[in-house]
């Protein structure tokens, strides 16, 4: 397995002008720091196996969400929804979303026309709600998924911390949605 990370403080290599206790040293320290970095690729490698599954599942809750609210006249729309996840050397990548490839071409008009009447539940902007809504349930089991997947490679309890991203209020004022929702 390819190490992604790499640990070294001082020469990494043996050279003539070491004494024998330096380049035995040296030799010692690479064999450590190469262990060290196996191990930090094989937590890295279990994290990033539940990775594609972990974010399928966020999606598709999100998706599934957003089919409440998307507006159905014909019903091309509805049916135009997608959750992908694929997964490559530098990471897994989710979408969700409706009209891929651009059908229906109305698609975008139906999401951001505030002013046309939507028999509720379902709206405009039926996608963004969703994400809105479901933003901190979804990057909470996310976290949950992570940590327990971590625990079962360290054998110990290892949290995870989020950080940055805008606060519930701020995401619900941007959607003029009451925030105890």
């Amino acid at each position: 397995m390819a190490r992604p990370f790499r640990f070294s403080i001082g020469a990494r290599s043996i050279n003539k002008s070491m004494t024998p206790a330096q380049s035995g040293y040296v030799s010692y320290m690479r064999n450590q720091f190469k262990e060290l970095e196996e191990d930090f690729g094989h937590f890295v490698s279990g994290i990033n196996s539940v990775a594609p599954q972990a974010v399928g599942v966020a999606l598709n809750r999100i998706f599934e969400r957003s089919q409440t609210y998307v507006p159905v006249r014909k019903g091309d729309l509805k049916k135009s929804g997608f959750v992908e996840v694929t997964q490559n050397s530098k990471g897994v990548t989710g979408r969700v979303g409706y009209a891929k490839g651009g059908t229906p071409t109305y698609a975008l008009i139906v999401h951001e026309n505030l002013e046309t009447f939507h028999f509720p539940p379902t709206q405009a902007k039926f996608l963004e709600r969703a994400v809105d809504e479901l933003f901190f349930t979804v990057q909470s089991d996310l976290v949950k998924t992570y940590e327990r997947k971590a625990k079962e490679i360290t054998g110990t309890k290892v949290k995870f911390k989020v950080k940055g991203g805008p606060s519930k209020a701020q995401r619900m004022a941007a959607m003029q949605l009451d925030p105890n929702r």
